[in-house]
């Protein structure tokens, strides 16, 4: 099995539909990536995620358009045929675990900052805070 995750933001609201009494959540997220095109713009990757089940219950009940999320699961590439006969792919991804980062409202709808950290006061219970090390080899 291959693995594929993904972070960024949900390009598209969540759509559930039933298929054979098993519910199918589909939606699209938007990662930008590390690299800029000629005009300095970085580039932005959109995938396309399924979820079946419990999880796609609960991808509709708590992800919204622009919400930050992490998504993982197998990277499948499904063959078909276009309406002009042609064969065609489609790439999406089998989603095994979504994890909500944050909604658009709570980031007031800027990037999250590289270096924000939940002080340890508020950290949930497991985890402290770690100040930054500029030894960290990454």
């Amino acid at each position: 099995m291959n693995t594929i995750c993904v972070y960024g933001r949900l390009a598209s609201d969540v759509t559930v539909n039933d298929v054979n009494g098993r519910h199918v959540a589909n939606f699209r997220v938007a990662s930008r990536t590390r690299r800029k095109e000629s005009d300095g713009e970085y580039i932005t990757n959109f995938y396309s995620v399924t979820a079946w089940g419990a999880l796609a219950d609960n991808a509709a009940k708590f992800l919204k358009k622009g919400h930050r999320t992490v998504v993982s699961g197998e990277f499948v590439i499904r063959p078909y045929v276009g309406n002009d006969g042609s064969n065609r792919y489609a790439f999406e991804i089998d989603a095994n675990n979504i994890d909500l980062v944050e909604t658009k409202s709570e980031s007031g709808g800027a990037p999250a900052q590289a270096n924000s950290y939940t002080p340890a006061s508020n950290a949930p219970q497991g985890f402290t805070r770690v100040e930054q090390d500029d030894d960290l080899p990454f």
